[in-house]
């Protein structure tokens, strides 16, 4: 499902650092690339989109 993000135009997939830590977890174990964000700028992005995919 992953590989067909840029069939729609995702260029940029943004990830709460916090979640990853509580999975302990790093961005590089993921297995595509991701932006880092905070709460606070995750939430200021998720009120300027106009549309958000949950995964």
């Amino acid at each position: 499902a992953l590989e067909t993000l840029d069939l729609y135009g995702i260029d940029e997939v943004c990830v709460d650092y916090e979640s990853l830590q509580k999975r302990n977890l790093e961005a590089g174990d993921l297995t595509i690339p991701v932006t880092l964000l905070d709460a606070t700028q995750m939430r200021a992005l998720i009120n300027q989109s106009d549309f958000v995919i949950n995964l």
